[in-house]
């Protein structure tokens, strides 16, 4: 990676990009306040989603200049003179260091920390602060939105679904006026302290366990409000905008935008809710109401109907007589403008001004001359006389100076600003503007890593020509790092040749490496994207089956919501056969108690008969024992008729008539012929049939089988597998000559 302050001010860019953004979406905000509450409400909304593409859309997006950033003066670089004197740096190697020149356009190197992991840790520096206090900020952020999360499903996993008739009418008959397509579950619970809309993928209405006793008018006013939310997808926007903020936490023109977007968002709800016909003071005394019972407790993921900072604004603005109207043309205008002032922020680049005069750099070490020409350096490092102009290689620099013994502090310039090896990988990995392609072979690891706009020539072993500011950095390493560092000069390219970390003359050496490493890199990086062209045609055949597939899953959908619809008609005709079957029941219980004052009856019947017959032998003849059967027969002759007596009272209690008029009212109330017409219609309006042939139709007209023959010619045409072996079978002279080439720079030192 590159060093912190390049990183910091990567990271100041970005706040100016999110402070740009912020000032614009304010800017039309204000002159939106006396409009639709709508317009505020789809206006903050597009604001968020680009602050959270934002720094994506930077890394991964276009970039040009535009003079809406700070301006960056490019500092002059304080570095050793052009030569050392030898005693200074007693451990420099035989070889010489080429000073190239230096492009003004090139980045400032003094501060700049050496690259983690290669002599220790990054310091602690205030960039390092900053960065710690940003990522505590924005952990503490996403912690706090991940527990209001983790409540609002436990408030969801303790509720219960509402079962009342009453509900699911009034609720199926709002959805169809707001066009709510999405399944919202309506659950109560008595830990729910207000109505509230929450679940950003599956969304959830929670309402208190008084719900259940709301006069019609208040339910149909809340949950109109909660199904708006449902309409759209609040519970994610609100998410998004949770994260916005853990993000830029620090900026405080985010927590404005938060409270403006929140007051919005409900405000927007308000002026759907009235548009459906209900009454501004009547709606007004609901929202009232609900803040009065709301009892204060821990923040959860969610949209209550009623936020106590904004109840005055949304009652207020209820209650105007003249409510404004939604522009479209106005909102459009207003998305279009944050919506192009966020793309051009994320492309923009600071502007880098070149210098046309910079201060000398003082000495670094006390007992230096003060310029190169003040004392001439020792004889036995004066550079060999350049050769001829007509022998130099394009493009490549000159040496008019003399060449000094390399010192072992500072490190080569290459090593401290750029970097080639991205972990261990093999292939080619892209990252914004940078390009890395990493190869290895039999132990020596091969890098090519370009930044910036890079042209090579056409069979990609050389470099053409380079933008002001890009880059590009060569490594090979085996038993010593060889690392070249090209950039473009004012007089062309620049090289910077290192091993092992200690700069050295570029040379015939030198140039050989560099151009067997280009061609066996280019090589490379061509065999990769033969291969990835291959690989990436054969993805496209599986996002066409996965396509059909998907439409295959859409007729299985149609299917299941229909045999749902089905299964309600089945669930209303056992709920009146249950009926009915209580209507069997009382009435067989009350054939019961007919049937045994029947047999009682017989009994009394019986025993009056017996009564009589002794009463006759009784006056024939007289005797005790026909007077103590008699009065036996007397006293179960009462007992029967007291019984018969006790059993006509059960009836007359137990009220048959009362009981099947009320279960026979129940049913007719219950309107199953309604409820089934209403089912079949729907599931006639639903036209499965209909459906599910044009989806098959668009299925036969997708042509998968078409399609996925056109991308097997393709790939069989391409024949990435062949091409890339040949490719990389091509390159193998250049990987043993660069081999050999190494071995033999290493022997000789």
């Amino acid at each position: 990676m590159t060093g912190l302050p390049i990183t910091a001010a990567e990271a100041m860019a970005l706040v100016a990009k999110v402070t740009v953004v912020l000032s614009i979406a304010l800017v039309l905000a204000w002159f939106a306040r006396r409009g639709s509450a709508r317009t505020l409400h789809l206006l903050w909304t597009t604001t968020f989603a680009v602050l959270l593409a934002l720094p994506g859309l930077s890394l991964l997006g276009p970039s040009w200049v535009l003079p809406i950033l700070p301006a960056t003066t490019a500092a002059s670089e304080h570095h050793l003179p052009e030569y050392a004197i030898s005693d200074l740096s007693p451990t420099a190697g035989p070889f010489g260091a080429v000073r190239q020149p230096q492009s003004l356009n090139s980045p400032p190197t003094r501060d700049l920390p050496r690259a983690a992991g290669a002599d220790g840790p990054i310091p602690l520096t205030p960039a390092v602060g900053v960065f710690l206090i940003w990522a505590l900020g924005c952990a503490a952020g996403l912690v706090s939105l991940a527990t209001a999360a983790l409540r609002f499903r436990r408030l969801v996993r303790g509720a219960t679904p509402l079962q009342d008739p009453d509900w699911i009418r009034s609720t199926d008959r709002l959805r169809h006026r707001l066009r709510v397509r999405a399944d919202a579950r309506i659950l109560s619970s008595v830990q729910v302290p207000a109505p509230m809309t929450g679940g950003p993928l599956k969304p959830v209405i929670l309402l208190p366990a008084s719900a259940r006793d709301w006069t019609s008018g208040r339910r149909e006013a809340v949950v109109s409000h909660e199904l708006v939310h449902v309409r759209r997808r609040d519970a994610l926007w609100r998410l998004v905008g949770g994260t916005v903020v853990a993000l830029y936490w620090f900026h405080p023109l985010i927590w404005l935008a938060s409270r403006l977007a929140a007051a919005a968002t409900e405000r927007s709800c308000d002026e759907e809710v009235l548009a459906l016909g209900v009454r501004p003071s009547a709606y007004a005394r609901h929202l009232f109401s609900l803040a009065s019972e709301i009892v204060p407790g821990p923040t959860v993921l969610s949209l209550p109907v009623v936020q106590r900072p904004h109840l005055e604004s949304r009652i207020m603005s209820i209650l105007k007589p003249h409510r404004p109207r939604f522009s479209q043309l106005r909102t459009s205008a207003a998305l279009a403008l944050i919506g192009v002032a966020g793309i051009v922020a994320a492309c923009a680049r600071p502007v880098r001004m070149d210098t046309t005069e910079s201060p000398a750099p003082p000495a670094e070490i006390a007992g230096l001359p003060e310029s190169p020409t003040d004392t001439p350096p020792p004889a036995a490092l004066q550079a060999p006389a350049p050769a001829p102009p007509s022998e130099r290689a394009p493009s490549e620099p000159t040496t008019t100076g003399p060449i000094a013994a390399a010192p072992a502090v500072p490190e080569a310039r290459g090593l401290q600003e750029f970097e080639c090896r991205s972990g261990s990988f093999t292939g080619i990995r892209r990252d914004g503007e940078s390009m890395t392609v990493q190869l290895s072979e039999d132990g020596m690891l091969l890098c090519m890593r370009t930044s910036g706009e890079v042209v090579m020539n056409e069979d990609g072993t050389a470099v053409a020509s380079m933008d002001s500011g890009s880059w590009l950095v060569l490594e090979s390493e085996a038993d010593r790092l060889h690392r070249m560092v090209i950039t473009s000069g004012l007089d062309g390219l620049e090289y910077e040749w290192s091993i092992d970390g200690r700069s050295q003359p570029f040379d015939d050496e030198a140039r050989d490496w560099r151009n067997l490493m280009l061609t066996a890199m280019g090589g490379s990086r061509e065999a990769w994207e033969v291969r990835s062209r291959a690989a990436s045609l054969r993805r496209q055949i599986g996002s066409h089956e996965r396509h059909v597939a998907s439409l295959h899953r859409q007729i299985g959908s149609h299917e299941r919501h229909v045999a749902s619809l089905q299964r309600q008609t089945g669930s209303h005709e056992r709920h009146v056969a249950s009926l009915r079957r209580q209507i069997g029941s009382h009435e067989r219980h009350d054939a019961g108690l007919q049937r045994a004052i029947e047999g009682y009856e017989r009994g009394v019947a019986a025993l009056r008969s017996g009564m009589a017959r002794m009463e006759r032998w009784l006056r024939e003849e007289s005797g005790n024992d026909v007077r103590e059967q008699l009065a036996d027969i007397q006293v179960e002759l009462e007992r029967a008729e007291r019984a018969v007596q006790s059993i006509r009272q059960a009836i007359e209690a137990y009220d048959l008539d009362q009981r099947v008029g009320e279960i026979t009212q129940e049913i007719e109330e219950y309107d199953l012929d309604g409820k089934m017409g209403e089912i079949e219609a729907r599931i006639e309006g639903y036209d499965l049939d209909g459906r599910i042939s044009e989806i098959e139709a668009l299925i036969e007209q997708y042509d998968l089988d078409g399609k996925i023959r056109e991308l097997e010619e393709q790939i069989e045409e391409w024949d990435g597998d062949r091409r890339a072996d040949e490719i990389e079978r091509s390159i193998q002279d250049e990987i043993a000559a660069l081999r050999r080439l190494v071995q033999a720079a290493e022997r000789r030192r």
